[in-house]
């Protein structure tokens, strides 16, 4: 059985005491998923089953990871709340869904992240492989809110892992990460499984690639419709804070929160880590 390697850590003031991390006990097929009135699943997504609760002692212990002590699949939460506050002042009122995706793509919000993109610096580890993904502007209220994206129809897929560096599956701890800035105006989520998808290979789990034309993200929603007895957990990431996560090999998706405001996150992949004076260790070395 594959460990379980996935821990999170709070760099922000604020830390793991507030309620941060909620759980569910197990998984279940998307067709048993509590409805929220947003696009249908594809017909072998996982999600979590029922409601969030908080954790136990326990569960919350071993999901917390030792200070300065950092493993390639660890998510960290960290303060950027200079960043949001110039971008959020950018975007204006909220009410209007499709004038809030134009806004995010307009040139005075390009100027207004120019000035304010040093603040990125203190949790870029290397400088290469730096991509800014843009701003993706979602309805909220959304329990999940992945799709296939370019695809008709649109449907969710559930937990699943990304793809972007295209590494064999057992070396996908040493891909680059994803740093999604919360631009909204309410907490919005990520959702993780604990066993990372390089684990799973290694472990003899999983095949170590993704048969035929198959991807990763579908090899997981096979993997997972028979290991659903499984913990899940989610991380609320407040306005000003972004989550820093190996998307590639944690397998995750996002939610949004109150569904009166529209979900705005800023998106970035490159080498990120908790700080310049910490080396991230990675796992199996």
């Amino acid at each position: 059985m594959a460990e379980a390697l996935v821990r999170v850590h709070d760099l922000t003031a604020r830390g793991c005491v507030d309620g941060r991390l909620s759980v569910v006990s197990e998984l279940c097929p998307a067709l048993q998923a509590i409805p929220d009135g947003y696009a249908p699943y594809l017909p072998d997504a996982v999600v979590p089953r029922g409601e969030w609760r908080a954790p136990t002692t326990d569960e919350l212990s071993s999901l917390l990871g030792d200070p300065g002590v950092y493993s390639d699949s660890d998510i960290l939460v960290v303060p950027l709340p200079g960043l949001a506050r110039a971008l959020s002042d950018h975007l204006g009122p909220r009410g209007d869904f499709e004038l809030l995706r134009k806004a995010v793509r307009d040139a005075t919000f390009v100027k207004a992240l120019a000035e304010c993109i040093d603040e990125l610096i203190p949790f870029c580890v290397r400088p290469d492989g730096l991509v800014c993904q843009g701003a993706w502007v979602s309805p909220g209220g959304m329990r999940l809110v992945t799709h296939n994206m370019g695809k008709v129809p649109h449907r969710r897929i559930g937990f699943h892992v990304d793809n972007w560096d295209d590494l064999p599956l057992p070396e996908r701890a040493r891909g680059r990460r994803r740093l999604c800035v919360n631009l909204g105006l309410r907490p919005r989520y990520l959702l993780f499984l604990r066993t990372p998808l390089s684990a799973l290979a290694l472990a003899g789990e999983l095949p170590q690639k993704a048969p035929g034309v198959g991807s990763p993200a579908g090899l997981v929603r096979v993997h997972l419709r028979t290991h659903l007895k499984q913990l899940a957990v989610r991380i609320r990431i407040d306005p000003g804070e972004a989550y820093i996560v190996n998307a590639d090999d944690v397998i995750h998706d996002g939610a949004s929160d109150a569904s009166d405001v529209p979900d705005v996150a800023l998106h970035f992949l490159g080498h990120f880590g908790p700080g310049e004076a910490i080396d991230i260790v990675s796992v199996g070395q």
